[in-house]
């Protein structure tokens, strides 16, 4: 998060999103590795812009030694269940991954797992891409209730409109994976 201020009144706003992984088995989890297979850069050195308007959305702009990848250490690593999925976060900059990405997960015995898409997704500032829940060990779909939309993910959390404007929607669905992305729009107070 980022703040800045001319008057000391301090409003702090995200600069990053994330990529909320939802994860089943029996295995103990110790690391997991997240790389854009386009080389999107993920973590390390990078320029926040931020400003005092308290309108425009800050910014962030990693350099370009920044990495192309991003791990979570899980220390001495986190116990799945088999039935009932255990949530990890990955904070992330704003990013399309254009090509999809690929996760690598590794587990107590240094076993790894590894699950991957070259569908595009992109993080969002402010908010969080759902991915749906696999069990390590098999192939995604196979648990997750492929097929259904379960959650439709905006580019934005709230919108103001002037009577006869419109605004086109950014929009992601969990499971990303879903053949079917059609999505209606409808109001309870179309005024």
């Amino acid at each position: 998060m980022v703040a800045v201020s001319e008057d000391n009144n301090i409003t702090f706003k995200n600069v990053c999103g994330g990529m909320k992984l939802q994860l089943k088995g029996a295995q103990k989890v110790v690391a997991i590795k997240l790389e854009g297979k386009n080389s999107e850069k993920l973590s390390g050195a990078a320029t926040v812009t931020a400003y005092t308007d308290g309108e425009t959305k800050p910014a962030i702009t990693m350099a370009s030694g920044a990495s192309t990848s991003v791990t979570l250490n899980c220390g001495s690593g986190v116990q799945l269940n088999e039935s009932t999925a255990t949530e990890f976060i990955l904070a992330l900059p704003p990013v399309l991954f254009s090509k999809g990405f690929t996760v690598t997960v590794t587990d107590a015995d240094s076993k790894t797992y590894t699950v991957e898409t070259d569908k595009a997704n992109t993080v969002l500032r402010s908010s969080i891409l759902n991915m749906p829940a696999f069990k390590l060990g098999e192939a995604p779909g196979e648990d997750s209730g492929e097929g259904l939309i379960e959650t439709v993910i905006l580019d934005r959390t709230s919108l103001t409109m002037a009577p006869n404007t419109s605004y086109t929607f950014e929009t992601d669905v969990d499971p990303f994976d879903v053949s079917d992305k059609t999505l209606t729009w409808s109001s309870s107070a179309p005024s």
